[in-house]
């Protein structure tokens, strides 16, 4: 399976990937600009005050946090999925950028904002801090010793030729140890939006083992898409990635499970060797749109409805999402939206909680001893 994800990945670079993922790239992008477009249809939204003084900072900062993706674009060499783009695009450019531009506006104001000293002063020093931080990690990545300690741990790897249809037993396996860690997890209060006194030694080991359920659902989407004509044993595929987003939604009940599930699909697809076209990028992008409106609307009427961060059992879990998906149903859909973009720019923004930490690193020196 390596073998064949290795030369398939090598055809789709040299055919694919130079003339597709530009475009597609594009359309990702076209796509969210038009979703943030038309949530902005709002006369009360258009009327923004500009700081204008911290714009120039984070357009500097989206420089940097873009410099990997134009150079690898560069070389014809972009990988939606290397580390420093996926990173950046993910979480990097989202909190610091559109969080940024979000507060640079006053289309939010976070509370951290009433904790810091000068406020302005302090955001540009973080914009200052995440430059040099970013900066330094790419170009970290890319000295030669990191390459060559890669290179060689690749050739002292063992290599597994393993064939599509040999990976579903594995994986079906690894979502079951995932699973039982999970739900693990949920009782020692680590997920489901709960706060606990941590007494349970084997509540952060459950969260990490946790994880086998993820890496379950990428082998289980690989197998789907790299094989090219469906057997019934594609019944039991999407089974196991639908029990793998119903236990993140419903034990979770986190904002990130819709999200999360289109990410592994479409990293799933790039390194399959399926080929990707413009028209796969649009799908994709308007697929990660929908995971992200539904996420926001569903995890945070989950968080209205329970109320508290107290850990509740099973039982009561089942009663919360009960009552969260009634909630939905009955609630006006533009009063649904309207909430959902206005915590999605507060769930975004990032920016203002690292200013916090540079604003009173000084001050809160002496607490670190």
């Amino acid at each position: 399976m390596i073998e064949a994800t290795r030369s398939n990945s090598v055809k789709l670079l040299a055919n694919n990937r130079s003339s597709h993922l530009l475009g597609a790239f594009v359309l990702m992008l076209g796509a969210f600009v038009l979703f943030f477009s038309w949530l902005f249809i709002d006369e009360n939204v258009w009327h923004f005050n500009f700081n204008v003084r911290l714009l120039p900072w984070i357009g500097a900062t989206a420089v940097v946090l873009l410099s990997p993706t134009i150079y690898l674009l560069y070389i014809k060499e972009f990988d939606i999925f290397h580390p420093l783009v996926h990173a950046s695009w993910s979480y990097w450019f989202p909190s610091f950028i559109l969080g940024g531009i979000f507060i640079a506006t006053d289309f939010i104001l976070p509370f951290q904002m009433d904790l810091m000293s000068d406020p302005e002063t302090d955001l540009i020093w973080t914009y200052i801090h995440v430059m040099s931080g970013y900066a330094s990690m790419t170009l970290g990545f890319y000295l030669p010793a990191s390459r060559w300690l890669g290179q060689y741990t690749n050739r002292r790897l063992p290599k597994w030729d393993w064939k599509p249809n040999q990976v579903l037993l594995p994986a079906t396996v690894f979502l079951g140890v995932g699973l039982f860690f999970y739900v693990s997890a949920f009782f020692s209060g680590v997920v489901g939006f709960s706060i606990t006194d941590a007494t349970d030694v084997f509540s952060a080991l459950n969260y990490l083992l946790s994880f086998l359920a993820l890496e379950a659902g990428f082998m289980v989407a690989m197998y789907i898409f790299m094989s090219r004509r469906i057997t019934p044993e594609h019944i039991l595929a999407f089974v196991l990635i639908l029990i793998l987003l119903l236990s993140r939604l419903s034990l979770g009940g986190n904002r990130s499970s819709f999200l999360l599930i289109v990410t592994l699909l479409a990293m799933a697809f790039v390194y399959s060797g399926r080929r990707w076209t413009p028209t796969t990028g649009a799908v994709f992008a308007v697929l990660a749109v929908l995971a992200i409106v539904g996420g926001m609307i569903y995890g945070t009427t989950f968080r209205n409805v329970k109320g508290s961060e107290d850990k509740i059992d099973i039982e009561q879990q089942i009663e919360t999402i009960n009552r969260t998906l009634d909630t939905i149903s009955r609630q006006d859909t533009g009063k649904v939206l309207d909430e959902a973009v206005i915590n999605l720019a507060e769930r975004i923004d990032g920016v203002s909680s690292l200013a916090v930490v540079v604003s009173n690193y000084e001050r809160l020196k002496p607490y670190e001893a």
